[in-house]
Parts: C-alpha cells; structure tokens; sequence
C-alpha cells in the first residue's frame, strides 16, 4: 500500500534532528514570540483567523491579545497602528502577548518594535512584499520600557 504522503514521511525520517523547530512548540522560540505578525491573504481570512483563535478549544491562545489590522475599521496608514501599540503596552511588552493579523497594513514603512515573529500565512508572488514584510519584525534586538532599553536574549 502507497500512500500518497510516502515521499514526506522518508523525507521527515532522513531529517530526523535536523527538521527546523516549529515556533510555538520549540521552548527556545516559543520563549521570544510573545508579539507576532501574521500575514493573512485578505480582510475575511484577518477576521476568521481571529473568530478561530477565540473558540473555546484554542486554549493556548487566549493568552494572546488579537488585533486584526484589516479592514475599513483597522484605520488607513497609520491610523492602524495606535490600537496595535496599546494592545503590546498593557501592562508592557515583556509581560503580554499579542498577535497582530493583517493582509497588508503595517507592512511597508511602519517598524513596530515588540514584533518578534511574523508568520506568513498568504502566498505572495512578490519578493519586494515578501522582503518588506519579513523586514517589520527584523530589527536589533531592543525593547522600549519606562526605564531604557533592555536586550532581548536571543534573535532568530
């Protein structure tokens, strides 16, 4: 009997260690993602990921603040990003977590500093969107609080 996931399964079998870690399962990962980007393909699929992260069977993120960054609502430019800011500061950065769900507002021009991770949900046929976005979470690996700047430990 073949089955039609028979060349994966060797493929994961001869990768064994090596595979890369899945972000919210790996300690060290899981550790420095407390603020995301997820890059959603529209402002339908923003509202039903976050109508999915809400549902009583998603235990593990209702630790998560979700802002959905789409739509009429979410604001134009900038206006968007006040509501993201006061989502990541309550009480401060280190101490919660946000996810922040977008289909292309605050990807270009706009760095928001908590952001640590940013997972691309959308398939996108341009490198310049790919690298812009990719670019809204790559920064040096400092956080803002009342009293400095402090060091995030690790960067990925």
């Amino acid at each position: 009997m073949v089955s039609s996931y028979f060349p994966t399964s060797i493929n994961d079998l001869k990768a064994g260690n090596r595979k890369p870690p899945l972000p919210f399962l790996n300690g060290d990962l899981y550790t420095n993602m407390n603020h995301t980007l997820w890059f959603l393909p529209n402002v339908a699929s923003c509202f039903a990921m976050r109508n999915l992260l809400r549902e009583f069977q998603n235990t593990f993120y209702h630790d998560y603040r979700v802002i959905v960054c789409a739509g009429t609502k979410a604001g134009i430019g900038l206006q968007a990003l006040p509501p993201v800011e006061k989502a990541m500061s309550h009480p401060d950065p280190l101490h919660c977590k946000t996810i922040s769900l977008t289909c292309g507002k605050l990807t270009t021009g706009v760095t928001v500093r908590p952001w640590t991770g940013i997972f691309m949900l959308r398939d996108t046929s341009s490198p310049e969107t790919y690298f812009q976005s990719a670019f809204r979470v790559h920064r040096l690996g400092r956080l803002p609080i009342a009293t400095g700047c402090i060091l995030t430990r690790r960067r990925y």
